[in-house]
């Protein structure tokens, strides 16, 4: 192989690395939304009926929620699968599974 084609083959391989890592930074920041749970419950209309901390909203506060329940039960709860005292969530999260663990796993912080 020349010096020329070797040159040229090497910044070919650079421009395809960054043209791939242009493409992926887009797409992981979007992963990354999905996964603000706060953004979510607010995203989602949590707020309609629930507040929390940082996050003004109903009368139902949620504020300590992780100190009583870890993130299964409350995906569980909002899947209506679960009960906290003898009733189901209101309404069934209509999210995604991503979306879901991420509210889920953001509202098991809140202790």
């Amino acid at each position: 192989m020349t010096a020329i084609a070797h040159h040229c083959s090497n910044r070919t391989l650079r421009s395809a690395l960054l043209f791939s890592f242009a493409l992926a930074v887009p797409a992981a920041a979007a992963a990354e939304d999905k996964g603000d749970g706060k953004q979510v419950f607010q995203d989602q209309k949590c707020t309609k009926c629930h507040s929390a901390p940082g996050v003004k909203g109903g009368k139902k506060d949620l504020a300590g929620v992780g100190k009583r329940h870890d993130g299964a039960w409350i995906e569980g709860y909002l899947q209506k699968k679960k009960e906290l005292d003898g009733k189901k969530h209101k309404k069934k999260f209509g999210g995604s599974d991503a979306e879901l663990k991420a509210v889920a796993a953001w509202l098991a912080s809140l202790k």
